[in-house]
């Protein structure tokens, strides 16, 4: 799924920054730069629809210390709840896990189609001029 890479690329580089590397599975990473390798995994079994997996290892720069490792995991956790798909449509992720294992983060999510609500028009419930308080 082409679409799932490609939007979480283009995520990666929002959180982190045009100049940071996103391999996909298997590409060799580059010596001593931060980057991250996305591989897409099969859906856990019961999972239908357009449910996709994705484990993302994050490889800090040389030097790179384990509070920087936990510092880009919560950034993930925060940042990756949905993506958007070139035609629109959303995705949620569940399932967010990570763990760090020899220096590396491993990082896996799970996304579903995020669906409308039905009967939800686009109208605010609000009238205009009101403020809402606390």
């Amino acid at each position: 799924m082409i679409e799932l890479v490609s939007a979480m690329s283009d995520r990666l580089g929002e959180v982190f920054g045009p100049k940071i590397k996103v391999y996909v599975s298997g590409a060799a990473r580059g010596a001593g730069e931060a980057c991250f390798l996305l591989t897409l995994l099969p859906p856990a079994s019961g999972e239908r629809g357009r449910a996709s997996a994705i484990k993302l290892l994050y490889f800090p720069a040389d030097g790179g210390e384990g509070w920087e490792l936990l510092a880009v995991a919560e950034r993930l956790m925060e940042r990756l709840y949905t993506l958007t798909l070139w035609d629109g449509s959303l995705l949620r992720a569940s399932k967010r896990r990570y763990e760090i294992l020899d220096g590396t983060l491993h990082f896996f999510v799970h996304y579903r189609p995020l669906r409308p609500m039905r009967g939800l028009g686009t109208a605010l419930p609000f009238k205009k001029g009101s403020a809402l308080k606390s």
